[in-house]
Parts: C-alpha cells; structure tokens; sequence
C-alpha cells in the first residue's frame, strides 16, 4: 500500500476536498442547526444533495449557453 499511490496526486485530492467544503460553506454556511447526530447527519446529506443540484444546473446553464452561442455565429 505505501508504494501503491503518488504523494503528488494524494495531496491534489485533498486539496480539491478541501475546496469543495470551502464552497459548501460559503453557498449554505457552516453552521449545523440541529442537535441529534441522527438530524446533523440528515441535514448534512440534503445539504450535499443541493450542493449537487447546485452544481448541476450551473453546468447546464453554461453547457446550454454555449450551444446557443455557437448556433448564432
């Protein structure tokens, strides 16, 4: 295992790891509401669902944006 990965590479991930709570936060705050471990998990997950969602129809808005701009040229 030790010789099975690049130091490079693994530090790249924890970098984008890092960027992607960075922005979860930023978008949805950081503060969790509720108090139950049960309840943090749960929110935790719809928050990453909409963070998804979030993501996705960014990316189709921009995929879509470009179509119609290149049908006008």
């Amino acid at each position: 295992m030790k010789c099975g990965y690049s130091k490079l590479l693994y530090n790249q991930r924890n970098k984008k790891n890092e960027t992607i709570v960075s922005v979860i936060k930023r978008l949805f705050g950081e503060h969790i509401r509720s108090r139950s471990m049960r309840t943090q998990n749960r929110e935790i997950s719809f928050i990453c669902i909409a963070y998804n969602i979030h993501r996705l129809t960014n990316l189709t808005l921009i995929i879509d944006g470009f179509y119609k701009a290149r049908q006008n040229i």
